[in-house]
């Protein structure tokens, strides 16, 4: 499993590709599971992840 983390102008992480991926290729925007929804389930499981940060403070836990 292969997480994309980015950050909004809010300061919130959120899973999905970066606004400015979107921008650049055209791709439509689309709804995408609850951060930390993903997290716990991930936290209960045997999955292996890779958690892959897109801003620096994506990985920041302060503004869930």
């Amino acid at each position: 499993m292969d997480l994309d983390v980015c950050i909004d102008d809010e300061g919130k992480p959120y899973l999905a590709h970066s606004g400015e991926y979107h921008e650049k290729t055209g791709d439509p925007y689309f709804q995408s599971l609850p951060l930390w929804e993903v997290v716990e389930w991930i936290r209960q499981s045997a999955n292996v992840v890779m958690v892959d940060c897109k801003h620096y403070d994506a990985g920041r836990r302060s503004k869930r």
